[in-house]
């Protein structure tokens, strides 16, 4: 009988190369063909040419993931192999082998120079009032002062013998690509990434062996202005970091005779602008075919006319190796269609809204000038509309044809959020072939699956799944168009789902990273992370803060949502103290600031109003249908949910971030705050109810998101909670069985419900398809998920609004865990439960999981009168099944057994069939 290990990974990768983790965490997953099986024991060697540098022995435990490194130090540079043996319950013995290698692990490592090229600064572009941009903020493209991008040249000799491995280390002020003798270097794309560059600037490791010869070689590093001094987010911002870009790259050469060379960007290089015109993430890109210069990371290309470069001491100390899984084009197709509007325009459909880019091929005359414009929906007739407001975000991709036959253009330096595409200039008539559709995303695996009877629901799914990918490029995004800015409310609101989707351990542990970094030191968490100026106050918060609750939550939220998702304590660990200074700033801003307006309080009030927090401006409940309406214009205004419900969210969210910190603490031992939050939890929970809930149960405003809130976070005292449930089934029944909740509350809604014993009025808002709800957008025909629930009006007319944003996808989980029925009952699912609840409409749903452990998978079907089950569980796990119906005939795999449908039946590894009444 066969025990296999497979899956084996250092720091989340499966032989990573380039990191800089001095104690890198292995795991590995199990297969076996006996049922109920556990590992029992472990033991690891890591080795460098031969020589051992960390043997943990044989370590009795069950162990597969979150194992530290405890060897001697990792060396800069340094090829490891690890050796793994697994021994499992039934005296099985499995061994397998990873490798990594390590990257720079200190600054004196870099021996190289930061070299920037000569170069204009980029226009620092003037603020500009928020309300001013939302209505006419749009500029024209020729009226938007830009500046090219930036080739660095670098040439450099090697001896004439044998190379066994070279390497290339590399980063850039801007977005880079590097090319070598005429070749470019790695699939990477918009490297380094988004991060808290001051503190955190990614630097990527290049395996350049093949790419590099005996004698005479070439290096050319493009620059594009990127994040660093483009024109970022909704207000259009620029130099968020610096108005010049610069590079750096490190070249290390080893031979086979054990010598080594060491060398890069220094004075000797040289630079020039090219063929892009500019490169901006929001602007988009133009290239001028007509001066390109494809040989000039040749050795043989005349430089004379470049100019020289100037060495700058930016200093090595912010410089990290990426962490994580890069950005790549991870996905290509063909367009859906290609057709003239009734404007008479080429339109590009590529039937699917997206973030990402497309290559286009194209023979014209010399000079000829296409453009690409770029938008999420079309009008009713199908004519060209674009659906932003905003600064600078005009998505429009400008290319200048060479005249020299076939040619293709492929913008490296930027992506959309699009679904269609309007082409002027294109000589001829555009047709599919002529167009390659280039899906961007940061490189994740794909974990979860759902799929069930409705159609609707897996369109739903797929919706879900894209808007995820599009908003997964480097961050967390809340859009791939307008902002493309890392929201740390969206991100709070679909971790869950997030986690299900994807595998989001490293992505997720490098944005916590820069959560980290820029967490202020009276413990605010910014509104978006990286935290750029176009978003500082004065920009689109109102008020002083830097920070709003809901938003400011990912620092408790989002670490224990990947505890409990993939089972490591590290994800704990490593975020603990942030959470902890996440809640003293509410515990401390609750303490010593009363609402605007509250008058004369007495002294009870007073000494209750230390445990809310009800100062300052919040998003509140964003998106709210029934508050997001201006009652003067009819226009769709978000910040009508805000201050129709920020005096009531923030408390709540006090209530959750300190019953998560509380837990947290459980976790990891930290008794004394245990003991210190679930006493302040305690009074929070007396203050909002003495404050806000009324003898029946009532909140002072008849909203559905607070009510799910208060219920949700347990502030309505237990006496009173029908009464809660009562009032928001009957506002849901009031509102024709519609949803009526904002960003905030949707997470919740449905496990309120269920959780209260309505499971039925839960079902009825998830199979309603009339405005607002989740099926309303797909009868729409959507395919990603709308920012707002009505962005297409019932004629059919779009609205200006970001057709991509995943915060109402988080419905995604509750499908996972109530349709499909798997629910984690130990971190990382190490135990869990199958337990589906079929609602009427559907006769059969699936999903399949592929845990830290390995693959989880549930299928139901109901047929009249039965419903079968079938299960699978992976090695190192048990599930406990429950068969939906309370009859106790169950048959388990062929066989009657006697079954209590309260107590279900608990099981370990191994596939399994239930056959039950319904």
């Amino acid at each position: 009988m066969s025990f296999d290990l497979y899956d084996l990974t250092c720091d989340y990768l499966e032989s990573p190369i380039g990191i800089d983790s001095k104690n890198p965490l292995f795991a590995w997953k199990m297969v076996c063909e006996k049922s109920n099986t556990i590992q029992t024991a472990w033991k690891i060697q890591v080795s460098s040419d031969g020589v051992t540098v960390w043997d943990s022995g044989k370590v009795d435990d069950c162990q597969s993931f979150g194992i530290i490194y405890a060897g001697t130090p990792l060396e800069s540079g340094k090829c490891y192999i690890w050796h793994l043996q697994v021994w499992n319950n039934h005296g099985d013995f499995a061994v397998a082998e990873g490798c990594f290698e390590m990257a720079l692990l200190y600054p004196s490592d870099w021996v190289v120079k930061w070299v920037e090229p000569t170069q204009l600064p980029a226009y620092n572009e003037p603020s500009m009032d928020f309300h001013k941009i939302m209505k006419d903020g749009f500029v024209e493209l020729d009226k938007i002062k830009m500046q090219p991008a930036q080739m660095i040249r670098y040439t450099f000799s090697l001896p004439m013998k044998e190379i066994n491995r070279a390497r290339a280390y590399a980063t850039a002020h801007g977005i880079y690509q590097l090319d070598i003798n005429g070749d470019k270097i790695g699939d990477l794309e918009l490297t380094p990434g988004n991060t808290e560059y001051p503190v955190y600037l990614q630097y990527q490791v290049y395996d350049i062996t093949k790419n590099i010869i005996s004698g005479k070689n070439a290096l050319c590093m493009t620059v594009g202005d990127g994040w660093y001094c483009g024109k970022v987010g909704l207000v259009g911002r620029s130099c968020q970091y610096g108005d010049r870009i610069a590079g750096i790259f490190q070249l290390e050469v080893e031979f086979v005779d054990g010598t080594k060379q060491i060398f890069g960007s220094d004075d000797t290089c040289k630079s020039t602008d090219g063929p892009i015109r500019y490169a901006d993430l929001f602007v988009g890109q133009k290239y001028d075919a007509t001066i390109e210069c494809r040989a000039c990371s040749k050795p043989d290309f005349d430089d004379a006319d470049w100019n020289s470069v100037f060495v700058k001491d930016y200093g090595y100390d912010n410089l990290r190796a990426e962490f994580g899984e890069p950005v790549k084009v991870c996905e290509e197709f063909k367009p859906k269609a290609v057709y003239k509007s009734p404007r008479g325009e080429w339109i590009v459909d590529t039937g699917q809204i997206m973030a990402g880019r497309v290559r286009m091929r194209i023979k014209g005359e010399k000079g000829n000038v296409v453009t690409l414009e770029h938008t999420e929906t079309v009008d009713k007739e199908g004519n060209y509309l674009y659906n932003m407001f905003g600064r600078f975000i005009n998505q429009t991709d400008t290319y200048i044809l060479s005249g020299k036959g076939d040619e293709v253009y492929e913008p490296r330096f930027t992506f959309h959020g699009f679904r269609y595409i309007r082409v002027t200039g294109y000589p001829g008539i555009p047709t599919k072939d002529d167009f390659d559709v280039q899906v961007i995303q940061s490189d994740l695996v794909k974990t979860g699956e759902f799929s069930c009877s409705d159609e609707r629901l897996n369109q739903l799914q797929r919706n879900i799944f894209w808007s995820q990918r599009s908003n997964m490029i480097s961050i967390p995004t809340d859009c791939p168009q307008r902002e493309k800015a890392g929201w740390t409310g969206d991100v709070q609101v679909f971790a869950r789902t997030a986690c299900f989707n994807m595998d989001m351990r490293a992505f997720f542990t490098r944005w916590l990273r820069n959560v980290r970094l820029a967490q202020k030191d009276d413990g605010q968490i910014p509104i978006v992370v990286p935290y750029w100026k176009a978003y500082h106050p004065g920009g689109v918060l109102h008020g002083n803060t830097h920070t709003s609750s809901g938003w400011g939550d990912v620092a408790t939220v989002l670490p224990w949502a990947l505890y409990t998702a993939y089972g490591d304590k590290q994800f704990l660990l490593e975020n603990y103290e942030m959470m902890k200074r996440w809640v003293e700033y509410i515990r401390y801003t609750a303490r010593t600031e009363l609402p605007e307006n509250s008058g004369n309080l007495t002294d009870e009030r007073r000494e209750r109003m230390k445990y809310l927090w009800n100062t300052n401006f919040h998003f509140g409940d964003w998106l709210a249908p029934s508050v997001t309406v201006d009652p003067e214009t009819g226009d769709v205004s978000p910040i009508y949910s805000a201050f129709s419900t920020m005096d009531i969210v923030p408390s709540c969210f006090f209530a959750y971030s300190t019953q998560l910190l509380a837990t947290a603490a459980q976790e990891l031992g930290h008794y004394k705050d245990v003991e210190e939050y679930e006493s302040l939890l305690k009074n929070i929970k007396h203050a909002f109810a003495d404050e806000y809930v009324d003898e029946q149960g009532h909140l002072p405003k008849e909203l559905q998101g607070l009510y799910v809130l208060a219920l949700k976070f347990s502030l309505i005292p237990k006496e009173k909670i029908p009464g809660a449930v009562s009032k928001l089934v009957a506002l849901i029944e009031e509102n024709e069985n519609r949803l009526d909740t904002g960003f905030m509350s949707i997470p919740f809604l449905l496990d309120v419900l269920q959780d209260n014993g309505r499971i039925d009025v839960a079902y009825n808002l998830l199979f309603q398809d009339k405005c607002p709800s989740w099926l309303y957008a797909v009868k729409m025909g959507a395919t990603s998920i709308w920012e707002a629930w009505q962005a297409i009006l019932e004629d059919g007319t779009p609205t200006i609004v970001s057709y991509n944003h995943y915060a109402f996808g988080c419905v995604g989980e509750w499908m996972y865990r109530t349709i499909g029925g798997l629910k984690a009952m130990k971190p990382g699912y190490k135990h869990f439960v199958i337990s589906p609840n079929p609602a009427e409409q559907l006769t059969w749903a699936e999903i399949k999981y592929d845990s830290v452990h390995g693959s989880i998978g549930s299928m139901w079907k109901k047929s009249e009168d039965d419903i079968c089950i079938e299960v699978n569980v992976p090695v190192n796990t048990t599930a406990t099944i429950f068969v939906p119906g309370k009859n106790n005939r169950i048959l388990f795999n062929g066989k009657e057994i006697n079954y209590d449908y309260n107590k279900g039946i608990m099981v370990g590894s191994g596939a399994y069939t239930l056959i039950g009444k319904i």
